[in-house]
């Protein structure tokens, strides 16, 4: 049996890149708003980060990422969550992740908020 000494493994999820309908507009990222389903709520500090990656094209161009925001996610947060990280693309993605152990959580939701630009 394999003994990690409590320690958490790093799970990582990501969404598909997302163009809003417009492929051909630079968005902004203003906000990113998560709904959180905590199974086990706790008293204990819990927490995942939130990257918003961005592209300008889907045909092999680097995601680029943004710095890790965290957030709360042992139950005790309010939600819905409102982050701001920031971010610039034609295409974009939400990367989520954590090495918390013993925290049993979903996102149920997300929206990204974003504003067009690039429109000379």
């Amino acid at each position: 049996v394999y003994n990690r000494a409590g320690e958490g493994y790093l799970s990582v999820s990501q969404t598909m890149d997302f163009d809003l309908g417009e492929p051909d507009i630079w968005k902004y990222v203003d906000t990113v708003v998560l709904g959180l389903e905590v199974k086990s709520p706790s008293v204990q500090p819990a927490y995942m980060t939130v990257r918003v990656g961005t592209q300008a094209s889907l045909s092999g161009a680097d995601i680029k990422w943004t710095a890790p925001k965290q957030v709360l996610v042992n139950g005790q947060a309010p939600v819905p969550v409102k982050i701001n990280p920031g971010g610039a693309g034609k295409y974009l993605r939400l990367e989520f992740s954590s090495t918390d152990p013993d925290v049993r959580w979903r996102v149920s939701s997300f929206e990204i908020h974003c504003r067009p630009g690039g429109l000379y």
